[in-house]
């Protein structure tokens, strides 16, 4: 499980390689260089880590609920 921080630095990290590969820019996250061709790589994280931040902030991971079917 990831801290908000963690979250957020991911977050941020990978919309700003985003805009630099928008730009036709290389951008290098833990010392790997991205390039214009990993842009579906960076939007799949991009939609990972908003997907975790959506998660903490709604105050956890699987909600589960029970039904009660009654015949009347």
């Amino acid at each position: 499980m990831f801290t908000i921080e963690e979250i957020n630095t991911n977050l941020v990290a990978w919309k700003m390689a985003s805009q630099a590969l928008a730009n036709s820019k290389e951008y290098e996250i833990d010392g790997r260089k991205l390039k214009r061709a990993d842009a579906e790589e960076v939007l799949s994280m991009i939609k990972f880590w908003a997907n975790e931040k959506a998660k903490k902030e709604r105050g956890g991971g699987i909600v589960t609920q029970r039904a009660l079917i009654r015949d009347l």
